[in-house]
């Protein structure tokens, strides 16, 4: 690096959450908050005016609007050498593997403990790839080869819906998780179904929750 600190823009649309993320990194010697913002639009044009001044992005996946993991595949072709933190409040088993696939070099989860977060941007600035044990291992196996070619072709919002049926959620209970109405989901449900090829609503729910249970059993 050409500068002595570690600089970080951080990407959460959420106001407290990012300003907590942000007072604990600028907290650290080493490291600094260079720019902050709350969605991929804003975080898109930092990157195109001064590309040469983060060191590592920390992006939540579950940004309004447009997700984190199209911030990601965007950055993985045109900053493909700056190193991304993929954070999120939900478990690693939903997401880690996907996000490591998409571009990041690491998966933390937000209700971890803070020197995780502080480990974890060292880590990936020397190269490392920061995720548990397990997914690590199911990454440098072919054991999930067959599952990801049916569902990578799912967008992040499609990606998400399917990892909540596969948790039982219900269209209402999935619309008032992601702030969005029942017809969106239901849209999103039907988009699901064609492009897995299942006959209906039933179909799909079996679907899901049979490749939930066959990730946790790796």
């Amino acid at each position: 690096m050409a500068h002595e600190l570690i600089s970080i823009m951080l990407v959460e649309d959420h106001q407290l959450v990012r300003q907590g993320m942000s007072m604990l990194i600028n907290s650290q010697d080493d490291m600094d908050v260079v720019y902050e913002c709350a969605c991929v639009n804003e975080a898109k044009q930092f990157l195109q005016h001064t590309p040469s001044v983060v060191d590592v992005a920390i992006v939540d996946i579950s940004l309004d609007g447009v997700s984190g993991f199209e911030l990601m595949k965007w950055m993985r072709i045109y900053h493909s050498d700056l190193p991304t933190i993929a954070i999120s409040m939900h478990d690693e088993l939903l997401y880690a593997e996907r996000a490591i696939k998409t571009g990041a070099s690491g998966y933390i989860m937000k209700q971890e403990a803070s020197d995780k977060v502080i480990n974890g941007i060292r880590a990936v600035v020397g190269g490392e790839i920061v995720v548990s044990d397990a997914i690590r291992s199911r990454i440098n196996s072919n054991e999930s080869a067959d599952r990801d070619s049916v569902i990578d072709n799912l967008t992040a919002c499609e990606y998400e819906v399917f990892q909540l049926l596969a948790q039982g959620k219900s269209t209402s209970e999935i619309a008032y998780l992601n702030s969005r109405s029942v017809k969106t989901i239901e849209a999103h449900r039907a988009n699901i179904r064609k492009k897995l090829g299942l006959s209906d609503g039933n179909a799909l729910m079996r679907y899901a929750i049979k490749m939930q249970s066959e990730i946790a059993a790796v």
